[in-house]
């Protein structure tokens, strides 16, 4: 990632806080005062002073108690969403440092996660899902598509109950048709105010993360693909199963459950909220698109614009390597037992590979 697209992106961060009229701290510009009603003002202030201590679960059931209270208020379901990706392990000073900081700044943090993933990560995406922690590569091995991560995955969870929670406060051309968690979210009655730049920046933001921790997954899926020729024909029998049920989960279009189909809906998202904050400078709008444009063809080596490509790409590119490794080895996996000869094959197939390409290899 340039320097020019991080600075971009954060001065873009900054410009938007500072414009909604609130203290000059950061987590100020985050939680400043909006309304003149006094119970509603200390219950903000308290979810403030939690978010402050890094009580985010905490300062959560406080705006949970303010939404349930004052259901309009989109100020409150902005603020909340920022909880959430705390919760997630994720505070806002935590995405600014990821957004902003130099290799030297990173090496001045204290010891921990944050400055493990700043020092040994090089894109922004990266560093971002590094931060998360979320295990992809266990849950698609095990065949989970994309609605199963986000129930099974505490850090995904909590991203996704943002994104639901904020939706209906959310403008519907910044929703993305076929996302299970944007449609039919309705809309707030009665709503207090439009949501304004922090909410929109914070819609952005819960799916760029959720993109980061796709992303991670993708690019994984080919770097096994490219490894999966290494090592013993016992390592290839057991690789290749378990490569079949990623690129099963990664890349299967049919219920709209597949990563691909998700990565693509989250970028949409943040392409939109993105574009309707107005009045950005043109590098910073040049930035972002790089940004969305690299993150999409991570790994797919694809500059197909649909999910249909994308898909294409991922199942095209893995099934060839997975093909040349086994056919590579054919004589050594005859003579192995006859379910591990089915289950070679019965890989292949699920990559929706013909077992007439497995030549040399005697597939029931």
């Amino acid at each position: 990632m340039k320097v020019s697209i991080v600075s971009g992106f954060f001065v873009l961060l900054m410009s938007v806080l500072s414009g909604c009229g609130a203290s000059s701290s950061v987590n100020g510009l985050l939680f400043g005062k909006g309304s003149s009603t006094q119970r509603y003002e200390a219950l903000i202030d308290k979810a403030r002073i939690q978010y402050d201590r890094k009580e985010y679960a905490a300062s959560g059931k406080t705006l949970d108690e303010v939404l349930k209270t004052y259901p309009a208020s989109s100020e409150a379901a902005s603020m909340r969403a920022y909880s959430y990706m705390g919760e997630a392990g994720l505070s806002f000073l935590d995405i600014v440092r990821v957004v902003a900081f130099s290799a030297k700044d990173a090496e001045e943090l204290d010891a921990g996660p944050l400055k493990v993933c700043l020092t040994t990560k090089t894109e922004v995406t990266d560093k971002l899902a590094c931060v998360l922690g979320v295990d992809v590569q266990n849950l698609t091995a095990a065949g989970s598509g994309v609605s199963n991560i986000r129930t099974i995955s505490p850090q995904v969870a909590k991203l996704t109950s943002a994104i639901k929670m904020l939706c209906p406060y959310t403008p519907t051309e910044l929703r993305v048709t076929g996302d299970a968690r944007h449609d039919g979210c309705g809309t707030i009655r009665n709503q207090k105010e439009v949501l304004g730049g922090k909410g929109k920046f914070a819609w952005a933001l819960l799916h760029l993360l959720e993109a980061s921790i796709l992303n991670t997954e993708v690019t994984r899926l080919q770097k096994a693909a490219t490894e999966i020729s290494t090592g013993s024909v016992d390592s290839l029998i057991g690789n290749i199963s378990s490569l079949a049920q990623a690129v099963a989960a990664t890349v299967t279009n049919t219920s709209g459950d597949s990563i691909v189909s998700a990565l693509d809906n989250d970028l949409t998202a943040v392409a939109k909220a993105i574009g309707s904050i107005g009045n950005l400078p043109p590098s910073v709008t040049s930035g972002l698109d790089q940004l969305k444009s690299k993150l999409s063809q991570a790994g797919t080596g694809s500059t197909g614009t649909n999910t249909t490509q994308k898909s294409t790409a991922v199942t095209t590119n893995t099934k060839d390597k997975a093909k040349t490794a086994i056919v590579a080895k054919a004589s050594e996996i005859n003579a192995k037992s006859p379910e591990d000869i089915k289950k070679v094959c019965d890989a292949y197939a699920v990559m929706g590979g013909a077992m007439t390409d497995l030549t040399g290899v005697n597939c029931p």
